[in-house]
């Protein structure tokens, strides 16, 4: 009896051992993968602004070349900012909504020229929503949300608890 009590002890000991080790390796894909993701991101926003930066130098060479032209080059310009910066914010929200727990949720509060925007996001998604510059662009609609509002990790998304 006292064998086969050991034996059971031990093979237990060995499953709580390749678990602990399995989380520990969770753990450590996902502290990588953020990483990873704020990175590739980061590269992302400086290849965009490298690129915003190359056209906005031909629109400053052709508007030398025909001056009527750089007015209306200019408010193009600013609407193609404006969708950028939309287009950004959509692909932060929907790219940053996974969670595990609550704790990795928050609600931002985004203020566009015509629009407060509340949004339920993880904390890579609110940090990078804070970094982008929502003041002058206008967005069309956003859902309302009530000021006081609960968060919830439902089926590993950040959400408002209704």
């Amino acid at each position: 009896m006292r064998k086969w009590l050991m034996i059971t002890m031990l093979v237990l000991s060995g499953f709580v051992a390749i678990l602990l080790g399995l989380g520990y390796l969770l753990n450590e894909n996902e502290k990588s993968t953020t990483a990873l993701k704020k990175q590739l991101e980061e590269a992302s926003q400086a290849e965009t602004i490298r690129r915003e930066r190359i056209r906005e130098r031909k629109t400053i060479a052709n508007g030398m070349q025909q001056p009527v032209e750089v007015s209306k080059s200019k408010s193009i310009t600013n609407i193609t900012d404006g969708i950028r910066v939309v287009k950004q914010f959509e692909q932060i929200v929907v790219k940053n909504l996974t969670c595990i727990s609550v704790q990795q949720c928050q609600v931002i509060k985004v203020n566009f020229k015509n629009i407060d925007c509340s949004v339920a996001i993880n904390n890579i998604g609110a940090s990078l929503l804070k970094k982008l510059k929502t003041q002058y662009t206008t967005l069309a609609t956003c859902p309302k949300s009530s000021p006081q509002v609960l968060l919830s990790c439902q089926q590993n998304i950040c959400a408002f608890q209704q």
